[in-house]
């Protein structure tokens, strides 16, 4: 199987890449793409140059810094970037009590999926580019603990962590980080974590090639928009375990990253302190979603069409916010989505046929404003779903702008910041409103 050559290939990077979804990933990515991929084991990595013959395959101690080094450094002369890091390298210690892990068990765990996950990231940074794409692979267990888990669990909520500080450490750069949940996989690690009474429900899960096939093209779609976050791979079966509600033998404090307090979880604080960049400060970037009407009350209802209302009024908005901040990070949902279905192979009108997709798709949105510093939103009709981004956004604690005629409509003055009355309010104004912060 050899890579087509396209001109749009990519250049991936695959760390654990002899079995499981690591394999897998390296196969399906090598029908379009150029990979690369280590492993412990030779004949597993004899086997797959038999099977890739262009791929670029080495075998290597993740342990080992300076075997890292060398490889990273063969790449760079070889490929001068990366495009595509998935770090997938990843052991599991067999289920125990906290109190019954070996002492063994716990230094092996820390070595494979935390400390050498470290340093694959050490010397991979110097190949990443603007618009990059980071992955480091999680679990449910780096967002949940389980009896019998400790162990593996916090090594992968470390995982997170690792990915988390990266992304804000790279957030200048534009290059994309975050950390995913590849789902339940039947892979021999999740037959191994398994009772003998538990095997026929491992056989009835997605196999690494039907994961593969759904990651790839996802992992591909990844942008600035997605940077820092905790995803999970499309087509895992929903799961409770990052909405801090019980699920089956857990409490609700067991699951995800809400607070394990009963009190009121304290807001993020506003972004007032966040550079402007007009003079090439050292501030964090900010991120600003860009949310308005799209279909709208009126052109569903009086003119009974489906075709989205103009939207040419995002891209004014970018430029305008652009200006007033040059170090800002855009992110537009509508261009988003576009670009996630296009490299999945979907259009805007395939997920509109679906309930399940569409409803999946308005999650997405969602779990990008939360992500976000600075809302605007242009409203020049009444909108349900730019109503609801409002509200997630005010329980977020985002600095909140509307764009609208509508001054005195409840849901605008109950969370926005301030409102413009058009557009040229808006251009005008901006720079103000955002010193206020």
């Amino acid at each position: 199987m050899e890579p087509s050559q396209n001109s749009m290939a990519k250049r991936i990077v695959i760390t654990g890449c002899t079995k499981g979804i690591g394999r897998a990933l390296l196969e399906h990515f090598a029908q379009e793409h150029e990979v690369a991929g280590c492993g412990r084991s030779i004949s597993e990595l004899e086997a797959l140059k038999l099977q890739l013959p262009n791929a670029k395959l080495k075998q290597l101690d993740l342990s080992s810094s300076l075997e890292l080094q060398s490889w990273f450094g063969e790449l760079k002369n070889d490929w001068d970037w990366i495009d595509l890091l998935v770090a997938n390298a990843g052991t599991m210690p067999s289920p125990a009590k906290l109190w019954e892990i070996p002492c063994e068990d716990w230094q092996k765990t820390l070595q494979v999926n935390v400390l050498s996950t470290s340093q694959v990231l050490r010397h991979s940074v110097p190949l990443l580019k603007q618009g990059s794409i980071v992955v480091l692979i999680s679990s449910r267990y780096g967002r949940t603990v389980a009896s019998g888990m400790s162990c593996y669990s916090a090594t992968k909520w470390a995982t997170e962590a690792l990915a988390k500080t990266l992304a804000l450490e790279l957030q200048k750069e534009k290059v994309v980080v975050v950390s995913l949940d590849p789902g339940v996989v039947n892979t021999q690690m999740l037959q191994q974590s398994c009772g003998p009474q538990e095997l026929e429900w491992c056989h009835k899960q997605r196999g690494p090639e039907d994961f593969a096939a759904d990651a790839g093209p996802f992992l591909l779609s990844l942008s600035m928009a997605d940077t820092g976050r905790n995803l999970t791979v499309p087509g895992c079966p929903p799961s409770s375990f990052q909405t801090a509600v019980a699920y089956k033998d857990r409490p609700a404090w067991a699951n995800g990253f809400s607070s394990f307090h009963t009190e009121p979880k304290s807001k993020k604080p506003r972004t007032a302190t966040k550079s402007l960049g007009k003079d090439g400060g050292s501030g964090t970037c900010r991120k600003y979603f860009i949310s308005g009407v799209m279909l709208g009350s009126k052109q569903k209802l009086e003119k009974h069409e489906a075709d989205l209302v103009p939207q040419n009024y995002r891209q004014q908005i970018a430029d305008v916010i652009q200006k007033k901040d040059p170090q800002a990070v855009i992110v537009d949902p509508l261009d988003a989505l576009k670009h996630r279905a296009e490299q999945m192979g979907h259009t805007i009108d395939d997920i509109n046929a679906s309930d399940e997709a569409v409803r999946d798709a308005f999650t997405e949105v969602i779990e990008m404003v939360k992500d976000c510093d600075v809302i605007v939103s242009n409203l020049p009709e009444a909108s349900m779903g730019s109503a609801i981004e409002l509200w997630e956004a005010r329980k977020a604690n985002l600095q909140i702008f509307t764009i609208s005629p509508m001054k005195d409509n409840w849901t605008i003055r109950s969370v926005t910041d301030h409102n413009f009355l058009d557009l040229v309010d808006f251009e005008q104004n901006l720079g103000k409103q955002l010193e206020l912060g």
